[in-house]
Order: C-alpha cells, then sequence, then structure tokens
C-alpha cells in the first residue's frame, strides 16, 4: 500500500510539473504571439524563412568567415539555395530565384537582425488595427519584393539575398505611412536605429550578398508606398464632420482606399522591366554564370613567370623551354587570376602593390589579351593562390 501511494504521489509530482513547464514556455513565448495574432502572413514568412534557413546551413555549412562574414553559407550554398543572381535570371532564364531570394538570408547575424526587425515593427499589426483589408500585407509585401529583385535582375552583378531587404522596405513602408498621417506615437513605430544600422552595414563588405542596390530599391519602394498608396477616408472627410462627434471620426480615420492610378503606374513600370530581362536587354557579368565566383572579385597578374617556373615541373625546377629550347608559350609572359573575398578585395589589392612585385589587376586574364588557356594550376605564393 505504501508504494502504491508513492507512485501516485510522484505521478502526481511529474504531472504538475509538466504542467508548470508547459505554462512557463507559454508565458515566455505568450508576448511573441501575441505580437503576431493579427498577423498571420507574417506568421507564415517567419516560419517558412526559419525552416528554408536552418535547411540551407545544415545542408550547406558555414563557409570561412572572410568569404562569408555573416556566418553563412558559401556563395555555392546560396545560389544551391535561390539565391538571386542576376547572370543566371537573364542568361540561363532562372526567374524563380527573384521569388526565392525572399526566404534567403545570407547568414546567421542577417537572419537574426531581420526576425527582430519584423518584430519589433508588426508592419500587418498595424495595418489590421488600422483599417486595413487581410490583402493589404500582402500586396505590400510583394510590391516590395518584386521592385528590388526586378531592379537587380536588370542592373546588378553578382548574386544577392533579399530577405533582410524585404524587411527594411516593411519597416520604411510602416514608418512612412505613420508619419504622413500623424500617427508616429503608435506603439508599432519602432526605432529606425536598427534599420538604419542594418542599412548602412548592407551597403558594405561586411554583408557581401546583401547587395545595396537591393536594399535601396526595397527602401525607396517601401516610403513611396507609405506615401502614396493608400489614403484615408477620415483625412477626406473630417473637415465635414462635427466636433461633438469625435467616435464618428475616428471610425472614419480606419477606413483606407487603395490609390489605383499608383498601383497601374507600378504595375506598368514592373512588366516593363521585366519584358526588358525576358529579352536579355541587361548585360551582367558572366562570371556570375559560376556561382562560386559570386561571392568574390577577380583580379589578375601577367608578371608572375619566376613563379610560374618554380611550381611548373619537377625537371630543374620547372624550365619553361622544351628539349629542343623552343618556348612553351612563345616567349609571352605568364597570366593568373584569382578571385577575392568581397571583404579584403581592396586590402589585398593595395597590400600586393605597395609590398610586393607582383602587380595585380582588377579584372580577367581574358580581358587583359590572354586569349589561350594554357592549363590549369594552382600556384601559392606570399600565402595567396594564383590560378594559372
Amino acid at each position: 500500500g505504501e508504494k502504491e501511494l508513492l507512485s501516485d504521489d510522484d505521478e502526481v509530482g511529474s504531472t504538475q510539473a509538466k504542467r508548470l513547464s508547459s505554462g512557463y514556455i507559454l508565458s515566455t513565448f505568450r508576448p511573441l504571439l501575441s505580437r503576431f495574432e493579427k498577423c498571420p502572413f507574417t506568421a507564415a514568412y517567419v516560419v517558412a524563412s526559419s525552416i528554408y534557413f536552418l535547411a540551407m546551413v545544415t545542408s550547406q555549412g558555414f563557409a570561412h568567415p572572410l568569404d562569408n562574414p555573416t556566418f553563412g553559407p558559401s556563395a555555392a550554398g546560396l545560389s544551391a539555395f535561390g539565391i538571386n543572381n542576376s547572370a543566371l535570371v537573364v542568361y540561363r532564364m532562372q526567374h524563380f530565384r527573384m521569388l526565392t531570394s525572399n526566404l534567403v538570408y545570407s547568414g546567421f547575424t542577417t537572419f537574426v537582425a531581420g526576425m527582430v526587425t519584423l518584430y519589433r515593427t508588426a508592419v500587418e499589426s498595424y495595418m489590421m488595427d488600422n483599417g486595413h483589408t487581410f490583402w493589404h500585407f500582402p500586396f505590400v509585401a510583394l510590391s516590395v519584393a518584386g521592385c528590388a529583385n526586378l531592379v537587380y535582375a536588370c542592373l546588378g552583378n553578382g548574386a544577392s539575398c533579399s530577405g533582410l531587404a524585404l524587411i527594411l522596405g516593411l519597416h520604411a513602408f510602416s514608418t512612412a505611412m505613420q508619419r504622413h498621417r500623424g500617427n508616429s506615437s503608435s506603439t508599432f513605430a519602432a526605432p529606425i536605429g536598427l534599420s538604419a544600422l542594418l542599412f548602412i552595414v548592407g551597403c558594405t563588405p561586411l554583408f557581401p550578398f546583401d547587395s545595396c542596390l537591393v536594399l535601396v530599391a526595397s527602401v525607396l519602394m517601401g516610403l513611396c508606398l507609405g506615401v502614396f498608396l493608400y489614403r484615408s477616408s477620415g483625412e477626406e472627410s473630417g473637415a465635414e464632420l462635427s466636433r461633438e462627434a469625435p467616435e464618428i471620426l475616428n471610425e472614419t480615420r480606419k477606413t483606407n482606399s487603395t490609390d489605383w492610378r499608383f498601383v497601374k503606374g507600378m504595375g506598368l513600370l514592373y512588366v516593363l522591366l521585366y519584358t526588358v530581362i525576358l529579352f536579355r536587354v541587361p548585360a551582367p557579368a558572366t562570371s556570375g554564370l559560376h556561382p562560386s565566383l559570386a561571392g568574390c572579385r577577380l583580379v589578375y597578374a601577367d608578371q608572375i613567370d619566376d613563379i610560374a617556373r618554380a611550381y611548373s615541373g619537377s625537371n630543374g625546377g620547372g624550365e619553361r623551354f622544351l628539349e629542343d629550347g623552343e618556348d612553351w608559350f612563345d616567349g609571352q609572359s605568364l597570366c593568373a587570376q584569382l578571385c577575392l573575398p568581397h571583404i579584403v578585395y581592396r586590402p589585398a589589392l593595395w597590400g600586393v602593390n605597395q609590398f610586393s612585385n607582383i602587380p595585380l589587376h582588377p579584372g580577367t586574364c581574358d580581358e587583359a589579351g590572354y586569349q589561350e588557356y594554357i592549363a590549369s594550376k594552382t600556384l601559392k605564393e606570399f600565402t595567396m593562390t594564383f590560378e594559372v
């Protein structure tokens, strides 16, 4: 009997512990859940982008911090998950990248920063609390994402994520709309300090896979949408209402109408940009066709004869002449090219040109007039790797 009583007490204790733990978990996440209570589209995006990011880093791993300072996959890994690559969009017709790139974050840093910004702004909640219909928010999000990706496909070079740019564009939209309507004191008016910092850092090599062009296009489109897209009917009829009926005035201010002339103009612009892409009018650098080169910038050196001679063979140090004395390369100097990560591109270019006898030049050997490809050989000199 005592054993049965003890077992019953243990079961009760374990049940209470489970309830306490579940209550603690719910109390911990209740602010987060209540924040997105009226945000079905935002919640769906957070879940989808989180799963997408976890799948990406699980399958692709983390690149060296010099290759991706945001602690994420390499350029090839990001490309495998649909990063916007202007060369692949234009030359290979991979237009799906203009959609999938909105779920791609370059690394752990940008993913966390984007989610924090999205939580603090809660743009969808603000819109639902101020008389917007359920489709207004996804329309704004698609408009911001469409503008950024179409502009980058037409004018960009390399590869760029769009997830962070989309969130910054939504914050710009929310801020512009609130200030335009004079209610910047709203609980959803998140400080712009974090977004401004992310925008500035995003335009530097610290975020090599978040193009400044994409960020600028997203923020500018967000500002334009916030000012011109929706009109509050209360502002139009408020002067005709009596001061004795403030509740009517408040109710009227929560009615929003869409400026369809602005929508038609925006749609015409998007159709024009997409048509330009379909007819391959843009001419992005063909190096973007190789995803691994999207995370670096190509440079070349055409004075590496001594280095190549030391590594090209085992007979006497690797002479460049055949047994009959004929020059392998008909007297031409050798050219080598390498790809420098964005974050070290300018410092490395300056340092090598200043302190070594191997000048580096931006571009490729082909652009410098070396049309004949001899061999592929990895040479290491001064801790730098050349592909000859």
